[in-house]
């Protein structure tokens, strides 16, 4: 095992510095994503937490609670919970022994009989509208498919016993709770790896797919019967890698998304990055989403939603980084990747119904571990004050607890630098969210366009690490929106207070057009076609997708409406293993037509075009 030294020198101090980058924020126009004029705190703001259940995870979210997070999901195992219990005293549940295969509901009354403490700690907390994930897990054992080697996953003629008992416990726990039950329901927890549901590992080719979605559709019939408002989805997928086998992978969950939809409400999955201290700077082609794996998955699965008239939101129940440990550089990757998540999510807010970074308030049942917000004395037990409890992970919520306000328009004078932004205007602050993906250190330049208005203050709120040593400033005092130095994947929130509110009365609307067709071959040009219903366009980008294992040594060559772009040189993707992602085109907004053609061409076989799309900010 080889230890990566770079985390106790100064990230990219090998590099030249980035320059002339330019952020430039239009604080004259709205932005709407879509319908989305505001940046959603319930939506954003959340960490992987159910609302009760222990009074450790209550004490910690007086903390969590006062800096605008709320609870976001939890997993609810039927196994250990009912059948094994965590008491002596609580009765179990058991088989019915006069209908085999189904549980045996007597003691629901007993254990669904007295909602009243869990509402008055809700009711303390949180909004009694909050809302939340609930995802199921590990069945009974009489429910069980063969040994237990898929987390409890039910065995197919088990399929509407195990369907009712989830159908029935979501009942139970919401009229316990008056109403205050999970929003959505994920069927099963990372269900589209062998690990969690074992019908992957039959011989039949595709039968694990097959038999998911029977069960997706079966569990999500009995809820709504019982439940009919509860939104009911998955396939709460793992492992989100659409272009494995030359895309194979993404064809097993677009087949899903077909089966599925006269059932489910939302589809969920989860996505994490590895411990890679630099994204953009590995050996072979990075397997994470970061580098433009996410974007390149989102838009396969929209576009095929689109395509087959079948646009549902999604879910990111889970999100983060597969990644522990109890050092200063340890919580800079998963700091790092979660606020490059943040920033990612919230610029397709219009797609997310909820998404749920993967930090864990309080974990009673492993006071040891490293992944854990509020820590554990020697003794096991929760520590009283944030002051002695809190680790380093609390600067991800003091990153983004200030963040809020009206989306405004916010771009950078290089669709391709790596360098990510957001914006929002809340009374005469303005907030910019701003990532550095590069490998290298970068100085940006902050346009702020105003009408009259005056800047009277500037600061800044940011995580980085140097010389192994974790850094954090929270709205550090500035002098000047020129000149700002950025570590390597280092995200800022500037905060440009005003002496005044803007007077904003225009919008412009950020929409998102797909090509007809996905998948197609390298090696020959591709054809699309993207219709618009809406000229009048601002600025508008042509994204265009593509993957193969080994990438490319081939430039990317397109077109639109007979407007050739430069040739983008594909060379930096030129080594082992899959390269996924997407290469952005500033589209001269006079050439949009209604009906749009698109050529896409990379001389080289073996790959894929896996989508195109215009993004246009429409007046």
């Amino acid at each position: 095992m080889t230890m990566d030294t770079r985390a106790w020198e100064v990230l990219g101090g090998d590099k030249e510095v980035l320059d002339g980058i330019t952020v430039n924020v239009d604080a004259t126009n709205r932005l709407s994503i879509e319908g989305v004029t505001e940046f959603e705190n319930r939506k954003f703001k959340t960490l992987y937490a159910y609302p009760i259940g222990h009074p450790d995870g209550y004490t910690v979210a007086e903390y969590y609670t006062q800096k605008d997070f709320m609870p976001g999901r939890q997993i609810y195992k039927f196994g250990p919970s009912l059948v094994t219990g965590y008491d002596s005293y609580t009765p179990k549940l058991k088989e019915d022994t006069a209908n085999p295969g189904y549980a045996d509901y007597s003691i629901f009354p007993t254990l669904f009989s007295n909602g009243a403490p869990d509402i008055s700690v809700f009711d303390r907390l949180y909004p009694t509208s909050l809302e939340y994930v609930l995802c199921f897990d590990n069945w009974p054992n009489w429910m069980v498919e063969g040994k237990d080697i898929g987390k409890g996953t039910p065995a197919v003629e088990h399929f509407d016993a195990a369907a009712d008992l989830a159908a029935k416990y979501i009942k139970a726990h919401d009229t316990e709770l008056e109403g205050r039950g999970p929003t959505w329901v994920e069927v099963k927890n990372e269900s589209t790896i062998s690990s969690e549901w074992s019908h992957h590992g039959n011989p039949i080719p595709e039968y694990g797919w097959d038999v998911l979605a029977d069960f997706h559709n079966i569990t999500a019939d009995a809820i709504k019967t019982e439940s009919p408002d509860t939104l009911v989805g998955g396939p709460t997928a793992a492992w989100m890698a659409l272009d494995n086998g030359n895309f194979k992978e993404a064809s097993r969950h677009t087949k899903f998304i077909d089966e599925t939809a006269e059932h489910l409400d939302f589809y969920s999955y989860h996505f994490y990055e590895s411990k890679d201290l630099v994204l953009n700077d590995t050996d072979t082609n990075y397997l994470g989403y970061l580098t433009g794996r996410l974007e390149a998955n989102l838009d396969l699965l929209r576009n095929h939603m689109v395509n087959t008239n079948n646009v549902k939101p999604l879910v990111i129940s889970e999100t983060g980084t597969l990644h522990n440990g109890p050092d200063e550089p340890d919580y800079w990757i998963k700091l790092k990747n979660h606020n490059a998540y943040m920033v990612r999510y919230m610029n397709r807010a219009n797609e997310f119904d909820i998404v749920v970074p993967f930090v864990i308030p309080a974990t009673w049942w492993s006071p040891d571990s490293d992944n854990i917000l509020w820590t554990y004395d020697e003794r096991g037990k929760l520590y009283p004050t944030p002051e002695t409890g809190l680790t380093d992970m609390k600067y991800f919520i003091e990153m983004w607890d200030e963040y809020n306000g009206d989306l405004l328009p916010v771009s950078t004078n290089d669709v391709n630098d790596n360098i990510y932004v957001h914006s929002a205007q809340d009374g005469n602050v303005i907030y910019i969210a701003v990532t550095n993906m590069n490998a290298q250190q970068a100085n940006i330049d902050l346009n702020v366009i105003l009408e009259d208005e005056q800047i009277q203050k500037i600061e800044r709120t940011t995580t980085y690490l140097d010389m192994g040593e974790l850094h954090f400033m929270d709205n550090e005092p500035m002098e000047s929106l020129n000149d700002i130095f950025m570590h390597v994947e280092e995200t800022s929130i500037f905060k440009i207070t005003l002496n005044e509110a803007p007077t904003i009365d225009t919008t412009h609307t950020k929409m998102t057009y797909y090509g007809d067709k996905m998948l197609q071959d390298t090696g020959a040009p591709s054809n699309f076609v993207i219709q618009i219903p809406n000229t009048n366009v601002n600025s508008s980008i042509l994204r265009v997708s593509v993957g193969r294992h080994g990438g490319f040594s081939a430039p990317l060559n397109v077109t639109i409406n007979n407007y050739k772009f430069e040739s983008y040189d594909m060379s930096f993707t030129n080594k082992a293993d899959r390269y996924f992602g997407y290469v952005d085109f500033i589209v001269p907004v006079d050439i949009l037509q209604e009906q749009n053609e698109i050529t896409v061409s990379i001389n080289q076989n073996g790959g894929k075009v896996s989508t195109v799309a215009l993004i246009n900010y429409e007046n």
